[in-house]
């Protein structure tokens, strides 16, 4: 877990060699200590996808994720937030290669995890932004998406100071 801060502290200064090297090393620790399947790896797998991402190595990014959403498929039983984030996150690759089909299917399939998980129109505060806004579109069932509370942020997003006092 600390190599994960510290490579995301090295993305957040401009330092993506530096990230990257530093998410390896944390991913050599965790195969060593986990094994090469665990779902443990998941979240370095998708720092460093989204890293790859960032500087268009979108192949790199779009194995990393695959493999991420594999072992979050495959050690949990059923689907977690994480594996929604990571399908979220993965559906973003696939639209930056133009792959539209693939990009429909995994959104729908993020919002019915997160639909099960937090219930309707709802979203976890930890999907990514943009998926958020998208999330509308690419939805099966449209009319939970198209009420008004599922547009607001606060249904997605972390409550900000001035709302935590009221």
């Amino acid at each position: 877990e600390a190599m994960g801060l510290l490579g995301s502290f090295r993305v957040a200064t401009g330092q993506p060699a530096e990230a990257e090297a530093l998410y390896d090393e944390g991913l050599a620790i965790l195969v060593e200590k986990y094994g090469e399947n665990s779902p443990a790896l998941a979240g370095l797998l998708t720092s460093k996808a989204l890293l790859l991402t960032q500087i268009k190595r979108l192949d790199e990014a779009e194995s990393l994720l695959e493999r991420a959403a594999e072992l979050l498929r495959s050690g949990a039983g059923k689907p977690t937030a994480a594996l929604g984030i990571v399908l979220a996150d993965l559906s973003f690759v696939y639209e930056a290669k133009g792959r539209r089909a693939d990009t429909e299917r995994l959104r729908t399939e993020a919002v019915a995890i997160f639909s099960r998980l937090y219930g309707p129109n709802r979203l976890p505060p930890m999907a990514p932004a943009p998926f958020c806004r998208r999330a509308r579109r690419t939805s099966e069932r449209q009319e939970e998406f198209d009420s008004p509370s599922y547009a607001s942020p606060s249904n997605y997003a972390r409550p900000s100071s001035a709302s935590r006092r009221s």
